[in-house]
């Protein structure tokens, strides 16, 4: 088989262990799915890159890039990609792999490849679902105004026949007991002020 090995790809792994850049990492992960996939393949690759010593194991940085690459493969390395790399060198693949990823990020309108693996099963921001519409907030309910509350005097009340005597004897009847001698009191004011203004007038 001509173009890129595995070995060369695990290689450049082992030197990404001491960068650090996403991008290239995933990149890199991409061309190792492409020359072995299937159940396994992660473990093959880890033992070529770390080795199979015992106390030998992968880094958070490689299952990080795996996990991303992984769930970017279909559509931010799709079977065209896949092939063109077939007969490129290792740096040359790498390159190729590397642009696939930015103009994947930038088909989903991203910068970061937190942001990135968050969406990158789409292809692009043209094929992801549209976000759900908010749903709208319920109306809040109006109370109904009493009968006769026009204004405070019950002028305009009496002007349109409302009984506005009828109306505060209905309110009155649901007062606590406090209420109702708190009412009274304001009302013999109230009295005996209206009295002072007609022996005055009078």
């Amino acid at each position: 088989m001509s173009g890129y090995t595995l070995a060369g790809v695990a290689g450049r792994i082992r030197d990404l262990e001491n960068k650090t850049n996403g991008a290239y990492y995933v990149g890199v992960c991409w061309l190792a799915m492409c020359r072995d996939s299937g159940k396994g393949a992660k473990k093959r690759l880890a033992d070529k890159v770390f080795g199979v010593d015992k106390g030998a194991k992968e880094t958070s940085t490689f299952r990080n890039a795996w996990r991303i690459a992984e769930k970017a493969f279909s559509e931010g390395f799709p079977a065209a990609h896949r092939k063109a790399v077939v007969e490129l060198a290792l740096d040359e693949a790498i390159d190729f792999a590397v642009k696939a990823l930015e103009a994947h990020k930038t088909a989903l309108k991203v910068t970061n490849m937190k942001d990135y693996e968050d969406i990158c099963k789409y292809a692009s921001v043209e094929t992801m679902p549209a976000k759900a519409e908010a749903e709208p907030e319920p109306e809040t309910e109006t109370a109904p105004e009493p009968e006769g509350d026009v204004d405070a005097d019950g002028k305009e009340d009496a002007k349109e026949g409302v009984d506005v005597v009828a109306n505060i004897k209905v309110a009155l009847s649901t007062l606590t007991l406090e209420q109702a001698m708190e009412v009274a009191g304001w009302l013999a004011q109230h009295i005996n002020a209206a009295s002072e203004g007609l022996a005055k007038a009078a």
